[in-house]
């Protein structure tokens, strides 16, 4: 689920996505590649950029992006 705090450097351009990934809005089943598709999809639909620090994952989270 993606939360946020408007404030005055993101200038409340997260609104639109809270709660928008959560898992509870979408029903179940799901599948592995629910959650990427329908990220891509958002950031498409809205013209945005997703920008993640991936030490912790070596990667994963943009090759998972990358691969829809």
């Amino acid at each position: 689920m993606v939360k946020t705090r408007p404030n005055r450097r993101s200038g409340g351009i997260l609104k639109p996505w809270r709660g928008s990934l959560s898992c509870a809005n979408w029903g179940l089943p799901m599948t592995e590649r629910d959650l990427e598709e329908r990220l891509v999809g958002i950031c498409l639909e809205q013209g945005v950029r997703v920008a993640v620090a991936e030490s912790c994952t070596g990667g994963l989270v943009a090759c998972r992006i990358t691969r829809v």
